[in-house]
């Protein structure tokens, strides 16, 4: 299987006129990803799906400006995306730095909030580009279903009244239709890039699922929120100017004009109580920082949902 995939890889970067010197597998996902070295530069190929290459093809092919760095769909055997590497480094590796007191500065003026902006931009143009009409949240092909539910465990240790809470929310939101749309679907820190010398943001690693639209808003906002509250030099005010520039971007582009604060916490919550259920389950970690989290984040994650349940600040 290894030898058809690079071989594979190999076919598709010659009909884009690209001759390869090396080929190495950088991942073991699904859709794995290659690090190829030609004689025009260092890529990026990644084996889609078909149903992923069809969607990933109308998003290319029909508006390319949603921040993908230097992308070609090429479709031989299979569905292949060909991308030069993303510009400046992940925003999971730069923003614990940004957050220190004396740095936050020198990243605004660089244009981190800039970066926020740009980024929400995106991801509303994509969601308008791919727009699906008006769903529910509790519709069976998307992921937010499985959000919007409680273990009873999970119930059990939040006691009564947030639970009840937590609870009503859920039941207004699976009543309510939101627009849908193609979304991103891992918009965290470790898929947006920022290169501060030029101001240049990337986005990688598109899923292309269809769900609501809030979903790529709850991803987002929570990555940062994880961040800042794990990052004991960080402020809460850091988080707000760094989404609030996020969500003008996206309000200029996206399918929200104002975002439902009611349907976004519930979200949220949703998004928190199904990460933590994966942490104190024991979901697989992978790497020396994801254990790390597993052992740091519960109790961040429970006083976010439980500051959520009990009040209205996003």
């Amino acid at each position: 299987m290894a030898e058809d995939e690079t071989r594979d890889v190999v076919r598709a970067l010659s009909s884009a006129d690209l001759n390869v010197n090396s080929v190495k597998r950088v991942t073991a996902k699904a859709e794995p990803v290659f690090r190829v070295k030609t004689d025009s530069g260092l890529r990026y190929v990644k084996i889609l799906r078909d149903w992923n290459g069809r969607a990933l093809a109308s998003v290319v092919n029909g508006f390319p400006e949603i921040g993908l760095p230097s992308a070609r769909l090429v479709q031989a055997e299979r569905y292949m995306l060909i991308m030069c590497p993303a510009a400046g480094w992940p925003l999971s590796t730069t923003l614990p730095v940004y957050l220190l007191p004396l740095s936050w500065k020198v990243a605004q003026q660089q244009g981190l909030l800039v970066a926020m902006r740009r980024i929400g931009n995106r991801l509303g143009r994509l969601h308008t580009l791919t727009s699906e009409g008006f769903r529910t949240p509790g519709d069976d092909d998307r992921r937010s279903s499985n959000l919007i539910h409680l273990k009873n465990s999970f119930c059990q240790r939040l006691g009564g009244e947030p639970n009840q809470r937590i609870q009503l929310l859920f039941d207004k939101l699976e009543a309510r239709r939101l627009p849908a749309c193609k979304i991103h679907g891992d918009p965290t820190p470790h898929n947006l890039f920022f290169n501060p010398r030029t101001g240049e943001t990337n986005m990688i690693d598109f899923n292309l699922h269809s769900s609501v639209a809030l979903e790529d808003i709850v991803i987002f906002e929570v990555g940062l929120e994880l961040m800042a509250e794990r990052h004991p030099l960080a402020r809460r005010s850091q988080y707000f100017r760094l989404v609030d520039a996020f969500r003008a971007g996206y309000r200029e582009t996206g399918l929200h004009d104002h975002l439902p604060t009611n349907a976004l916490r519930a979200l949220k919550l949703g998004y928190y109580c199904k990460y933590l259920e994966n942490l104190r389950g024991g979901a697989d970690a992978n790497g020396v920082a994801e254990h790390i989290t597993h052992l740091t984040d519960p109790p961040v994650v429970e006083r976010r949902i439980r500051m959520l349940a009990n009040t209205e600040d996003y």
